[in-house]
């Protein structure tokens, strides 16, 4: 009975009488007709102003092939001339009831809602697509996760499950602070206060326009801080793969980067202790990521590099997982599961000296300015974070 009068492509989620919508915003269809309810404009620019008022009105629209009409009801009358959509509703309804479908019944209102089944596909999909996207997403790390897992062997982990506000764990990250201008004219003083846990499971690092100590940077005053994390002397690897998921901040002048630097560079200097910057971003290039190697004779901008940018949106608009794998041939480097830059020990020889069979260790930071991304401008809005949902070291099984 129920399905000889509602189509199974049909949703239906209406509330009568005192007429009130328990969920506002939406449109969706009634019978073979095809009703369909819309809350009342009015009303829900009053509920969203009054979060706690019901919405008081809803309007009916009451479609055949080749025909739409649209009438209002309210509480205070019906238009004779439509009454038959309010019977199908109703009969509709009773349907529901005799299919022991139990309405919610709440009593001081008498408000009944009917649940929703499927909304037709075209609704269903607009309704629904940020949900989808997300669980695409969600279904592409499990796929990545699942690759990775078969042919590689966790060595060295941090998930950032400390309680909201605490520092990173000083067993596996130590601060490196200070505002020198760290080789490249970067305007932030690193601090050992600007990256905590968020007690959800992320690191933040945290650049903010202020200087609350009246540090001294290498132009004058600072005028930004933000945090450089590193596990030099705590942890170092020897060929692997180096994998973090992160939602990285945006702005001119902002330059978040994870990055490896040569365990022996207090003993032979950079560029030959070795540098691989698994993931850089400018602020100016919002959907574009850089991966770079530098050594002897390939170093700063003349670094062996490569890219990849976003077919649409921002890489701060969601989390990505940014990795690297390392061997004596070759270091590759990975945005979401998809390879985009390989660069070989051979093509590295005919430039230079491949340095890259020793142990490196990790860093983490937000800088603010320097030579490459340019000074912050009036665009720059702060404070911007990075979230970092986990940082994992792998070698081969």
């Amino acid at each position: 009975m129920m399905h000889s009068l509602i189509s199974r492509n049909c949703a239906v989620r209406a509330i009568l009488p005192r007429v009130s919508f328990a969920t506002a915003g939406y449109q969706e269809f009634l019978s073979t007709s095809c009703l369909t309810a819309h809350p009342d404009p009015e009303n829900l620019k009053k509920e969203r102003q009054e979060p706690d008022m019901e919405l008081r009105g809803f309007s009916i629209s009451c479609a055949r092939p080749n025909r739409s009409k649209r009438i209002r009801v309210r509480p205070d009358g019906v238009d004779p001339r439509r009454l038959w959509c309010l019977i199908t509703f109703f009969i509709a309804w009773a349907s529901f009831l005799a299919a022991g479908v139990d309405p919610i019944l709440a009593p001081r209102d008498r408000t009944y809602r009917v649940m929703e089944c499927n909304a037709s596909k075209a609704e269903r999909t607009k309704a629904k697509a940020p949900m989808a996207e997300q669980q695409s997403r969600e279904a592409n790390d499990e796929l990545i996760s699942t690759a990775v897992s078969s042919r590689w062997r966790l060595i060295w982990h941090d998930e950032f499950d400390g309680p909201p506000g605490s520092k990173p764990d000083k067993r596996k990250w130590a601060p490196e602070v200070g505002g020198g201008g760290w080789g490249n004219q970067e305007l932030e003083c690193y601090t050992d206060h600007n990256a905590y846990q968020d007690g959800k499971s992320h690191l933040v690092i945290e650049a903010r326009l202020e200087n609350p100590a009246n540090s001294s940077c290498w132009y004058g005053p600072c005028r930004y801080t933000s945090a450089r994390l590193i596990t030099k002397e705590k942890f170092a690897l020897t060929y692997g793969r180096v994998e973090a998921r992160m939602q990285i901040p945006l702005g001119q002048g902002i330059w978040p980067a994870l990055w490896m630097l040569g365990q022996d560079i207090d003993v032979v200097g950079w560029p030959e202790c070795g540098e691989i910057d698994i993931m850089e971003n400018i602020g100016r290039e919002p959907a574009t990521i850089h991966a770079t190697i530098h050594g002897p004779n390939y170093s700063g901008a003349g670094g062996i590099s490569g890219s990849y940018s976003l077919k649409k949106g921002r890489f701060a608009d969601h989390f990505h997982r940014f990795a690297m794998e390392w061997d004596p041939h070759q270091i590759a480097f990975f945005v979401d599961g998809t390879a985009y830059f390989t660069v070989t020990r051979a093509a590295v020889e005919k430039r230079g000296k491949w340095v890259y069979d020793h142990p490196f260790y990790l860093l983490l930071n937000v800088a603010v300015g320097g030579s490459w991304p340019g000074d912050p401008d009036s665009s720059s809005i702060y404070p911007q974070s990075l979230l970092v949902d986990y940082v994992r070291v792998y070698q081969r099984r």
